[in-house]
């Protein structure tokens, strides 16, 4: 019978030894990953006089046709700073600057290759504290935007730029959200936010439904730590009456909203956030129409931070809808 070598016996120790200790590094990974997500989180802002940070904002607008494919697409490319200028009584006040917005616009999902800035939305800046936005009163000067259309894309560009501030007011949620896992509940439903532009749009308002906010995990971005936060909102009424060519014409809609945000946990401001948004609206008055007008309109926002080198230097590119 063939005997079994001394040195056999040994490997197999050894391997019984690197197996051993990988399964216990295993499991203490495990058990410190575990840990870990249940901790409480701090989430809230945390600013510093002076700071400064440079975001690109692009917002991409889908028009549908009657059969649910795009007939058009819009997409406004901003670029902006925000500097914290002072702390006061509880409340932060920051600088914003917006280096410009760009426009491009195709038929269908077709590829935009050109892009052209609006010349009034360069260096375009002002005072902005999230404490002070009330549903009847936007805190920003809009009396230098031009009253057309594209000025009033560009008055919803900031809305939609504060729109993330508002999400992460987090001491006004009902709920706290510090583990991963929470929930909590914004009481935001049923106040019409007003957001008139006149002459061309007055009466208008924005009335939230209930919105949540879940704290779902945590990740990196860009090597970045980050907390991810999902919010949705559904069946929020929208109101507005649009005036054009000597005509009132009132439109009536319904938004749904959802989104994420990534907040870096070591500075605790905006790393990456994304709002999506379908808004389905009927006027109702329109130019011999003899019955009401449907439109669909699909919205993407995408908010990201960018280092200042990439900042002053943005390289224009096509851009084609996935």
């Amino acid at each position: 019978m063939k005997k079994f070598h001394p040195r056999g016996i040994v490997f197999l120790v050894n391997l019984y030894v690197i197996v051993v200790g990988m399964l216990s590094d295993v499991c203490a990974k495990e058990k410190f990953l575990k840990d870990s997500l249940q901790k409480p989180f701090e989430l809230h802002p945390k600013y510093e006089v002076g700071e400064k940070d440079f975001y690109r904002m692009r917002t991409v607008y889908l028009t549908m046709n009657d059969s649910g494919s795009v007939a058009h697409t819009q997409v406004l490319d901003g670029y902006y700073s925000r500097e914290v200028t002072r702390i006061q009584d509880g409340k932060q006040f920051d600088r914003l600057v917006w280096k410009y917005v760009r426009k491009g616009q195709s038929f269908g999902k077709g590829e935009i290759k050109k892009f052209e800035v609006m010349s009034f939305t360069q260096n375009f800046q002002y005072d902005f504290s999230a404490q002070e936005w009330e549903p009847h009163h936007f805190p920003v000067d809009l009396t230098p935007i031009p009253k057309t259309l594209e000025g009033w894309c560009f008055v919803v560009k900031l809305l939609d730029a504060h729109t993330f501030d508002a999400i992460l007011r987090l001491d006004e949620y009902e709920e706290t959200l510090a583990c991963v896992g929470d929930t909590a509940h914004l009481p935001a439903e049923g106040v019409p936010v007003v957001m008139d532009f006149p002459p061309l749009f007055t009466d208008t308002h924005f009335t939230n439904a209930p919105f949540y906010t879940v704290f779902e995990g945590v990740t990196l971005y860009k090597g970045e730590p980050c907390a991810i936060l999902a919010f949705r909102s559904d069946d929020s009424r929208v109101r507005m009456v649009v005036n054009m060519m000597d005509m009132k014409l009132p439109t009536d809609g319904v938004s749904y909203y959802w989104g994420k945000i990534y907040l870096s946990l070591e500075t605790r401001r905006i790393a990456w956030g994304q709002i999506l948004e379908r808004v389905d609206s009927i006027t109702t008055a329109f130019i011999q129409a003899g019955t009401p007008m449907r439109q669909v309109i699909r919205r993407e926002i995408t908010l990201e931070r960018m280092d200042q080198s990439e900042y002053d230097d943005p390289n224009p590119e096509k851009f084609r809808i996935p």
